[in-house]
């Protein structure tokens, strides 16, 4: 590894960008955890030098690398202790700390990584769905490189006992985009205007439909709380079962209010692509499912553009034609109803076609199937019969606006 960890110095040494906003330790920082996304350390380094703007590293030392250093365990180690890596990096070329670096080279024990080959199988839930990529995905990672967003990753187990670091859709992330599809499609039902920068409910209430509402302190849903039968010790549950009557979108989803949970009714999985590490035949392996889109954004205020005022993003996308495979697994105590919303909700993603960010950027865009039935005609004749029903108890709990020309009293 000593002699991976000198390149990486070298890199470093050589290279001449500069940052405004960090110093070049820390650019170094990012952007060695940006090469790390590719386990081969010949493509790590040449990755790095890249993203450094770093001169060609002298030959003898590529091939040291080569001959002595081509295993897959060098570079997750670098992944997983980055800070460390980076000093080691810049001890490794310092005249009077060579020494050091020797000593600390020979006692690291790096552990074997050994790459996993393919899963044992893979889960069929109840609603299995497919989501074909027409565009690029961008899914973004929680781990921060910089200005690159990384693409999310999971660790899965393989066969041969190694891991797989594969790339992911959030079943979260669909499940969330659902809600406010189905959010969207009850307001109108109702009647009325689904306006989200000025929506026609309270604010609390608005949140209770689009994100499964909060716990605690907002004023509005302890005044509404009190509306719905709450105690010292919670809900007496004469009213707040109304919720679950009422809104099998909410009853289905799950939500927050003031102080008390109620769980959904269903799992959404997260999706996993269709590749030959999940037994998929001709695809292609995962590892050449991702690749890097440079974006940079130019001031155009006359008068600036003798100015550099470029905004400079890298996002890690997974590319268009790839496949990934996740679905919806129900509760055993899911009703028919609820069941129907969600094969609604299904529907309305496939009408709208987009997951994952940045869609103003035409990425996101796709083709979404499933071979189940989605039956949503229960669901929508129980929003029928019972609309003014419905309507009546977000007035009574406090769910409109006091008067709006957005709600029915209004009218």
């Amino acid at each position: 590894m000593k002699n991976t960890l000198k390149a990486m110095g070298l890199i470093f040494l050589k290279s001449e960008m500069e940052s405004k906003s960090s110093t070049k330790y820390d650019l170094f920082e990012t952007r060695v955890r940006q090469a790390c996304s590719d386990n081969n350390v010949l493509s790590f380094i040449n990755n790095l030098s890249g993203l450094m703007k770093s001169p060609a590293l002298d030959g003898e030392l590529i091939s040291k690398i080569i001959i002595e250093e081509s295993g897959s365990e060098i570079v997750p180690w670098i992944r997983d202790n980055l800070k460390i890596a980076v000093s080691l990096a810049h001890l490794s070329y310092k005249k009077d700390g060579q020494e050091n670096y020797e000593n600390t080279i020979r006692k690291i024990n790096l552990l074997e990584y050994k790459e996993g080959d393919r899963v044992t199988s893979r889960y069929i839930p109840d609603i299995p769905i497919e989501i074909k990529l027409l565009t690029p995905l961008h899914h973004g990672s929680d781990i921060k490189a910089g200005n690159a967003s990384l693409f999310r990753r999971t660790k899965i187990m393989a066969e041969n006992g190694g891991i797989i670091e594969m790339p992911y859709y959030a079943g979260n992330a669909f499940r969330g985009r659902m809600r406010d599809l189905l959010a969207r499609d009850l307001t109108e039902r109702l009647g009325l205007k689904a306006d989200r920068i000025n929506p026609p409910y309270s604010t609390w209430f608005f949140y209770l439909l689009y994100s499964g509402g909060n716990l605690g302190g907002d004023k509005e849903v302890k005044k509404s709380a009190k509306k719905t039968g709450e105690t010292i010790h919670g809900y007496n549950l004469n009213k707040i079962a109304g919720f679950r009557d009422l809104f099998p979108m909410l009853s289905v989803f799950g939500f927050g209010f003031s102080n008390s949970l109620y769980p959904g009714k269903f799992a959404s999985l997260d999706y996993l692509p269709k590749c030959q590490e999940m037994r998929d035949g001709n695809y292609p392996s995962y590892k050449d499912m991702l690749t890097w889109e440079y974006l940079t954004r130019r001031d155009d205020l006359v008068g600036q553009h003798d100015k550099n005022t470029s905004m400079i993003a890298n996002f890690e996308l997974m590319k268009a034609g790839n496949v990934i495979i996740g679905g919806i697994d129900y509760n055993d105590n899911i009703t028919d109803i609820e069941k129907h919303c969600l094969h609604l909700g299904i529907k309305l993603m496939q009408e709208s076609g987009r997951v994952g960010a940045a869609s103003n950027r035409g990425w996101g865009f796709t083709e979404i199937t499933t071979d189940k039935d989605l039956s949503s005609d229960l669901y929508e004749k129980f929003i029928e019969d019972n609309k003014e029903k419905i309507l009546d108890f977000i007035k009574e709990i406090g769910g409109f606006e006091i008067v709006s020309d957005r709600t029915p009293e209004a009218k």
